[in-house]
C-alpha cells in the first residue's frame, strides 16, 4: 500500500506544519526534536555559504544562525525552530545535494507519535480495529496502555529531506510520502510497522488538525477513503 500524508501542501512551510504538529500533540510546545545530522549539515551549509552559491542556502544559513553555537552535534530542539528548519532544508535540498552535502548521510527530523493511552482523538475500539484490519501488535498496544513509554522505538516517527540515511529496523519501517508543490526532490515520513493501524489513525488525524489549524485541505475526507 503506497500512501502520502493526506493534505494538500502548497509549499515546504505547509509541510513542515506536520512536524511541528505531530511533536507538539506528542509532548507540547517543549518536545524535543532531533536532529541526528545537525553537525554535518552545519558545516556543509557553513562552507557553502562561503562561496558563490551561498545564496542557495541562504533559508538554512538564516536559520541556523538562530541556534546556539553550542549545538554542534546531533541536536534537539522544540517544534517551532524545527520546522522552521525543516522547511529550509525541504526548500533547498536540490541545492544542499548539488553542492556536496552526501545524500547517503540523510537528513532527518525525528519525533514521536502520541502516546495510545494519551491519545484523547480515539477510542480504544477504533484504534484496536484499525490495528486489526491495517496490521500491529496487539499485545505492544497493550503494554502501552499499561505502562506508558513516550520514549517507546514504536513511536518514532522521522521526517527525512529525501529518503536514505540510517532507518532504524527498516525490516518493521512504514514509509508515507510527503508532498507539496513545487517539489522536485521526494521527502518522505517512516514509523514502526509493529503499530501500523494505530499509526496511520495518527496521521489521518493530524492532516485534520492542519485543516482546523492551518487551512490546509485534506486530499481525502475518511480515514477509510485515505487507506482504500
Amino acid at each position: 500500500m503506497d500512501l502520502t500524508l493526506p493534505s494538500r501542501f502548497e509549499s515546504t512551510w505547509h509541510a513542515s506544519r506536520a512536524l511541528y504538529y505531530l511533536a507538539a500533540w506528542a509532548g507540547g510546545l517543549r518536545c524535543p526534536v532531533w536532529v541526528p545530522q545537525f553537525a554535518s549539515l552545519k558545516n556543509h551549509v557553513r562552507e557553502i555559504s562561503r562561496t558563490a552559491a551561498g545564496s542557495r542556502v541562504g533559508g538554512m544559513v538564516r536559520c541556523l544562525g538562530l541556534w546556539p553555537e553550542v549545538h554542534d552535534v546531533a541536536v534537539s530542539a522544540a517544534p517551532s525552530d524545527a520546522a522552521d528548519l525543516f522547511s529550509a532544508c525541504l526548500n533547498e535540498a536540490e541545492a544542499l545535494l548539488e553542492l556536496g552535502y552526501p545524500e547517503h548521510e540523510g537528513l532527518s527530523f525525528v519525533t514521536r507519535a502520541p502516546q495510545p493511552a494519551d491519545n484523547t482523538r480515539r477510542t480504544r475500539k477504533e484504534i484496536q480495529a484499525s490495528l486489526h484490519h491495517l496490521g500491529g501488535d496487539f499485545h505492544l498496544f497493550r503494554e502501552l496502555l499499561r505502562i506508558p513509554d513516550p520514549h517507546s522505538p514504536d513511536l518514532r516517527v522521522t521526517f527525512s529531506v529525501w529518503p536514505g540515511g540510517r532507518i532504524l529496523d527498516p525490516d518493521h519501517t512504514v514509509e508515507l510520502s510527503l508532498l507539496f508543490d513545487g517539489q522536485t526532490i521526494p521527502s518522505t515520513i517512516t514509523f514502526s510497522s509493529r503499530l501500523r493501524g494505530y499509526m496511520l489513525l495518527v496521521f489521518f488525524d493530524l492532516s485534520q488538525r492542519l485543516r482546523s489549524a492551518e487551512g490546509i485541505p485534506l486530499t481525502e475526507e475518511t480515514f477509510a477513503g485515505w487507506i482504500s
